[in-house]
This record gives C-alpha cells, structure tokens and sequence, in this order.
C-alpha cells in the first residue's frame, strides 16, 4: 500500500522539478492548499534511507514534524554547515530559486520572507544543487539554471543544450516555490540532489533527486501571515550571517519641521504583534536558532522599530541575523526603520546551549508612531486710507472717509481705529477718538465717516490709526489746508488837528487771511468834537450813531481798499476815531485813531498913518492895530515899534500903558486878547527932516515868542 501512495507523488514531483516554472505552476493550480491546511511527511528512520534510498513515504500525511535544524539554518543564512558547503541566503524582488556560481557548490536560495523555527536537529537535509555528495557520478551534472525574473541569471552562466527558448520563457512567469514553515516535515537522513535525474528501481518506485523527501499532496503555499518579499526586510547580500541589514521597502519619512503626510493626520494608532519560536528541545553543544516575528496589525504605520533579545542564559552566541548592535547592558538588539500596516519582519540568533536544562529569553520590542497636524499660517493685514477735501474753509465741516480693509490671508481681529484730532480741528466727543471695528476677514473692508469742524485756519496733517491683535499696525496721514478770511482795518490822516479845521481821513481795511471775506462791513465812529462832512465810495453817515458806514461784497485774500472821510474838528482836546470791521464766518476788525484838536491864538495886526505925507515940521499918528483870529485867548501880547530919524515920536496910547526911548516906543504886554478880539494902539510922531521914511512895528506874544514885524512908510516934504 505504502508503495502504491508513494509512487504517484514521487513522480508527481520529479515532473514538477524537471519541467521547472511549468511544473510549479501546474502544482500550484491542482494542488495548492489553503491557509489552515498542514501537510507533513515522515521522515524515514536514517538506517532506512541508507538502505532502501527511495523511501521515505509515511503511512500518514497528517503527522507533524520539526523544521529544518540549525546546519540547514546556516546553509540557508550562509554560513558553513555540517557538509562543508557553503550558501547565500538572499531576499530579492520576487520568490525565485538561483543558483550561485561563485561559491564552491550551489545554493538553493528561496527569497520568501524569513524562514520559519528550524529545527535543530543534528540530522538536517540540506538542499543542494549539484553537491558531491548527493551527486550520483554516472550522470552528468545539471548546468547552473534559475526559476524566475532571467534578468537574475549570472551573466557566466550556461544554460545548456537541455534549456530552450521555450523554457526560458516560462521562466518568465511567477513561479510557485514550495517553502519551509512549521509544519513542514523533511526525512533528515536524505540528501535532495536535484542535479540528478530521476529514475525507477526493479520495484517500480521512483529514485533520484526527490529519494528521502515526500511532497504533500497539495503544496503548502506561503502564510498568509507573511507579506511579498517586497515588503519584507532584505538580507545583506554577501551572505555573511550576522552582517545583514533589516529593512522595509517603506522608508521612514524624515521628521521634519514641516506637516507630515495626510495619513499621519488624525488619531494615531499603531500596533505591533510580537511572536518568537523557538525549537522544542535542544541538544548541549549543537546551535539551535531563535527567531522573533513582528508584525504591524495596525492600521498604521509604525516607525523607529527595536526589536531588543537577550542570549538565553548558560548558552553562547554563535550569529545572529539581520545586522544587531549590542547594547551597554549586553542585549542584542534589531532596529527597524518603519512598518506599513499588515507588513512583517523577522529576526533570528543562533546560539549553541552549554548546559542542561530550559534556556530562552525575553525579547521587547519598541516603537514610535508619527502624528502630523496640519494648519494654515495667515498673515492678516490692516490698510487705513482717508479721503477727504485737502481744503476746507474755517467754520466747515470736514467730512474724513475712512475706508479699513484687511489685504492679508487671515482674520484681523480686534480692530480699533485711533484718532488723534488736531488743535485746528474739533469734535463733538473730543479730540482723542475711538472707534470698535472688531474683525475683519480676508479681502473685506470697512467705510466709515468721521465728521470734524475746521476752527482754526493753518496747514494740518490729519493722522489716523488702526490696530488688531498680534501686532497689526497701519497708519495714514493726509495733510489738510484750513483756510479763513481776515480782516485788518486803519485810518491814516493828522494826529493834531486845530479846532474849525476840515481834515480828510483815509479808512483802510485789508484781507491777510487765505480765503476770500464776503459781506465785508465798515463802520467809523466819530467822536463828538469832529464833524462828519462826506465820505466816498457810498459811505453813509448815521447821525442817530453819529458813524459812517461802508459795505464790500467781497474782499479777496491779501487784497487792500480804501475809503475816504471828511470831518471839521469843532471841539478842542483828543478826539477818539473808533474803527470796526466785519465779514461773514464771524470776522471782526477794530482800530482806534486819536486826533488831538487844538485851539490856538492866531494874531493879526496892521500898522497904518493917518496922514501921508506930511508936511516938514507938522506931526501924523500911526495906528497898530491887532485881531485875534484864532481860537483861544492870547496872551503875553506885547508891541513894539521903531521910528527913523527924521521921524520923532512925542506920544503913544492904547490898551496897555507906553513908553518912549528916543526913536524906540514900547507898549507894555497886553494880558490877553480873546479869539475874535482886537486891540488898537496909536504913535504920533513929528516930522524933522524931510524925505521917506520907514517904521517898524513888531508884535510878540506867549503862544509866539518870536516876534512879527511889519513896516510902514511915511513921505516928508517941505514947501521952501
């Protein structure tokens, strides 16, 4: 019975080596096994593979076996087993089966993810091609080949007249590699050669390379706990056991001051499962490997992954694999960049027991998860601009149109617009405002009016403010003209002025503003002691105010006028001229011109003789004859009067007494003289020699001291 099971499948399974990816492929088609299924084998006992060479068959295929032992672990991690031979143990893209030609002797390399506990038994099959020892000498070994990518192929290599175009393409497809995992049972005497080929004995059973191992009926596919090759770490490629570097095809993104990727955003919930397997018994002296299994259950990834085991106690390390550092507390430890969500990872160390009894170890792992958030940095910005008319009158209202507008990429808040009012300027709430505004998003803007009155004319400069939290600041300033009208008035004419004198005034009135005076009023008011006599330019004299009024529509800015005014002064002393000026906006002007009126004596005289000419020897009078013609008394008047020669004085009279010195007659002063008055004084003189003749009076008084003279002439004749 035994012999009728095992024949089918040995042949099944020489026709899946020889056809190569073609066989594989149809093994996988008919025969592939599900996830939960377990196929074992039972190794026959080694004195019966040595004898018989072609059994190896159970008489049950659910038995469970151990994995490979520790020489078949260092074939496969690369190190020297048992034999002497030597591997490379390699993950590549894709699971395929190379052949390396630069070592002594092949190795059979399987690129799917870290293999499973092998067991440590000291009687390991050793998959080779080609070895020596499995090599039966009457059959010419098989060329070097590789199942997979041909772009793997050595370049040396030679595929020989039994490979064709044909199977070279079929290469080409994925091929279906049978792989080592926990339940996978191998006869530990046998040696697998694949360089030979297969042939029958006298008992119709099927001997060659597959003697000594049963393949199960349907292939055990990879766990589906394990994910592609290309999401597992890759081994160093030299093959030097303990040298490897553990990696993921998913690079850690580099922590940066910038937001991570959109799948690091949000809640952050990584989660590591951690297995490790290790052989059942282990024998003193004999290596036996400890494998730790991670896996990313998450849903994330997870990154900066330690993996940290200690050598059990009473064993040594012999290697350990991928590439570890050792730590100050003498722990071994695995360091792996990142984990994508369902990937896996392994990690092993041989190590050799020393002494009887349970040994194994505590193996941690640790990681770090990522989490990014993401924001939008806005700079919000304030913008004040005020508008209004750079010119305003005093007494108007300026009307300031303030538009603030927020250019930025973010919300400006707490807005407040500041205004500092200048002395030219006023407001009903005061000359330091403000103003809420609150928040202003991108791009809005907002209008507001500020009404303020001009009161004082002068060049200004208007400053306003904004301001929002975090520091936004904008300010404008825009200069403002106040103008204003101004008036300036004056009378020019005499200081001093005698009483009954008729004097003109000239009444100026001047605009030194900047604007334009409109409804410009003048008025003169005259004092008692003058007396209005006419004006020009329509000045109208009101006798009930005893002014004269003069009306202009409009006076331009730095333009003059003038008008004219006649008045008589009738009353002595200061007269007091009141001048005002009015225009519209509550412009007003005033002077004041004093004019001192005086009243002073004003002496007029005459020298006249009552008879000319006069005989030799007889005598004439002359009559001095004075008038006040002023406006006050005179005083202190005195005469004096002056005669030739040939005229004598003998006599004098008048108001004041007289004195004679020979030709020289003095009256003495006259106390006063009233305006309007006049006084008479009289000479008489004798004629003595005749001939013309002259005399002088002179007249003198307190209000003038020096003295006036005037002369009259007097012929003298003579009969003989």
């Amino acid at each position: 019975m035994k012999a009728l099971v095992s024949r089918p499948v040995l042949y099944f399974s020489l026709a899946i080596v020889l056809l190569g990816g073609s066989g594989w492929t149809l093994y996988s088609k008919f025969f592939a096994a599900t996830d939960k299924e377990i196929v074992a084998t039972e190794a026959t006992d080694k004195g019966d593979s040595d004898n018989e060479g072609t059994k190896g068959v159970a008489d049950e295929l659910d038995v469970t076996v151990a994995a490979p032992d520790s020489d078949a672990f260092l074939r496969l991690a690369g190190a020297t087993g048992n034999d002497g031979s030597d591997g490379d143990f390699q993950l590549a893209a894709e699971s395929v089966l190379t052949v390396d030609t630069a070592s002594d002797s092949d190795s059979f390399v399987i690129n799917n993810p870290l293999p499973a506990p092998l067991d440590n038994s000291d009687d390991a099959t050793s998959f080779s091609i080609g070895d020596d020892e499995g090599t039966n000498n009457s059959v010419p070994p098989t060329p070097d080949f590789s199942i997979g990518d041909p772009t793997e192929l050595p370049s040396e290599s030679n595929l020989g007249a039994n490979v064709n175009s044909n199977d070279f393409e079929l290469a080409n497809a994925p091929p279906i590699i049978p792989t080592l995992d926990d339940t996978t049972v191998v006869n530990s005497d046998a040696t697998v050669d694949l360089s030979q080929p297969a042939t029958t004995n006298n008992l119709g059973d099927v001997t060659g390379p597959v003697a000594g191992l049963e393949f199960p009926t349907t292939p055990a596919v990879i766990d589906s706990q394990l994910q592609p090759l290309t999401t597992l770490p890759a081994l160093d490629p030299t093959g030097d056991f303990g040298s490897g570097e553990l990696r993921s095809n998913t690079l850690a993104p580099p922590i940066e001051n910038i937001p991570g990727t959109i799948a690091m955003e949000g809640e952050q919930l990584p989660s590591l499962s951690i297995r490790k397997i290790a052989p059942a018994e282990v024998q003193v002296n004999h290596a036996a490997v400890f494998t730790t299994r991670i896996k990313n259950v998450g849903k994330i990834t997870a990154y900066g992954i330690k993996i940290t085991d200690y050598v059990p106690r009473s064993a040594r390390l012999e290697s350990a694999h991928p590439e570890f550092i050792r730590t100050s507390k003498g722990a071994i430890q695995w360091e792996l960049a990142a984990l994508e969500p369902g990937e896996e990872a392994s990690v092993s160390m041989k190590v050799t027991p020393l002494t009887e009894g349970e040994i194994g170890s505590v193996a941690t792992v640790s990681f770090a998860t990522r989490a990014s958030v993401r924001t939008v940095s806005t700079k919000p910005q304030l913008i004040i601009q005020q508008t209004f008319n750079k010119m305003a009158l005093i007494g108007e209202t300026v009307l300031v149109n303030i538009v603030v507008s927020n250019p930025g990429s973010g919300d400006a808040t707490g807005i407040v617009v500041e205004a500092d009012i200048p002395a030219e300027l006023s407001h009903v709430a005061g000359n330091e405002l403000e103003y809420q505004i609150g928040t202003l998003r991108p791009g809005q803007s907002k209008q507001l009016q500020l009404r303020l009155l001009a009161k004082t004319a002068g060049l200004i400069q208007n400053i306003l403010t904004v301001r929002g939290k975090g520091q936004i600041e904008n300010q404008s300033i825009e200069p403002l003209r106040i103008v204003a009208p101004a008036l300036q008035v004056s009378l020019r004419g005499p200081a001093i002025r005698y009483l009954d004198r008729q004097t003109t005034y000239s009444v100026d009135v001047v605009n030194p503003g900047t604007a334009s005076a409109r409804n410009v009023e003048l008025v003169a008011y005259l004092p008692k002691g003058l007396k209005f006599i006419s004006a020009d330019h329509h000045g109208a004299y009101d006798n009930s105010e005893h002014a004269v009024y003069w009306k202009l529509e409009e006076l331009p800015p730095q333009i003059g006028d003038s008008v004219k005014l006649t008045a008589t002064a009738i009353e002595p002393g200061e007269q007091k001229v009141r001048l005002e000026g009015t225009a519209d906006l509550g412009v007003r002007a005033r002077f004041e011109h004093v004019v001192r009126v005086e009243s002073v004596p004003e002496l007029e005289f005459s020298v006249q003789d009552t008879a000319d000419p006069i005989e030799l020897g007889s005598d004439t009078t002359y009559e001095i004859k004075i008038v006040n013609r002023g406006t006050r008394t005179a005083t202190g008047v005195q005469i004096a009067a002056s005669f030739p020669q040939a005229l004598k004085p003998i006599q004098g009279g008048g108001p004041s007494d007289v004195r004679i010195e020979g030709q020289l007659v003095l009256f003495a002063p006259l106390q006063r003289i009233a305006p309007g008055a006049e006084a008479v004084f009289r000479v008489k003189a004798k004629a003595i020699t005749q001939g013309d003749n002259i005399i002088r009076v002179q007249i003198s008084s307190d209000d003038k001291t020096t003295p006036v003279t005037k002369e009259e002439s007097t012929r003298v004749y003579s009969d003989n």
